[in-house]
C-alpha cells in the first residue's frame, strides 16, 4: 500500500484537470519526503503504473527548481535513453541557469547523439545563454542537413533561429 506522500505525488503527476500554475505551486510546496518520492520516480527506482508518469516526474523537477533535483536531471541527461534525455533537457530548460552546461553542450557536439536530443540540447544551451555555442550549433547544422535533405526542414529552420539568437547573445 502506498503512503500518503506517495499518493500525493502520484495525484500531482496524474493531474491534468488542474491548471498548470496550480500544479507548479503544489510541486514547489512538496515536503522533503515528497521530493524524494519524485526523485525516485524520475530515476526509475520507484515503479509507476505508466511510463508517462515517469516523464511527468522528470518534467516536474524542472518546475520545482529545487537544488536537490539537479543531480537527478544531470544523471538523466547522461543516460543512453533518448526519451529520458529529452524530458530532462526540457526540465533543465525551465531553470534560469544550470551548473552543468558542458554536459549539455557535449550532446550537441557528439555525432552519436540522436538529432532530436541534440536539438533539444541546443535549445537549452541557447536559452540559458551559454557563451561560444555558435560554432557547435553550426557543426550540428552541418551534421543534420544530410539527414533531412533540405534547408527548409523544420529542424534546420529551428536550428538556424537558434544560431541567430546565439550570435546575438555573443555580440
Amino acid at each position: 500500500m502506498a503512503s500518503r506522500v506517495d499518493q500525493k505525488v502520484m495525484r500531482l503527476l496524474k493531474s491534468g484537470v488542474c491548471s498548470v500554475q496550480q500544479q507548479r505551486e503544489e510541486l514547489k510546496e512538496l515536503e522533503p519526503a515528497g521530493k524524494k518520492v519524485l526523485h525516485r520516480i524520475a530515476e526509475g527506482e520507484q515503479p509507476v503504473e505508466h511510463i508517462k508518469l515517469r516523464g511527468n516526474a522528470i518534467l516536474a523537477l524542472g518546475w520545482m527548481e529545487d537544488e536537490s533535483s539537479l543531480e537527478v536531471l544531470q544523471k538523466l541527461i547522461q543516460t543512453e535513453e533518448p526519451p529520458l534525455q529529452l524530458r530532462a533537457l526540457r526540465a533543465v530548460g525551465r531553470w534560469r541557469s544550470t551548473p552543468f552546461p558542458a554536459q549539455i553542450r557535449a550532446l550537441i557536439r557528439d555525432p552519436h547523439t540522436r538529432p532530436d536530443v541534440a536539438l533539444a540540447a541546443a535549445r537549452v544551451s541557447v536559452k540559458l545563454g551559454n557563451q561560444e555555442v555558435v560554432s557547435e550549433l553550426e557543426e550540428l547544422r552541418t551534421r543534420l542537413l544530410p539527414l533531412v535533405s533540405t534547408p527548409r526542414s523544420p529542424s534546420i529552420v529551428s536550428l538556424d533561429r537558434l544560431i541567430a539568437k546565439a550570435e546575438k547573445q555573443e555580440a
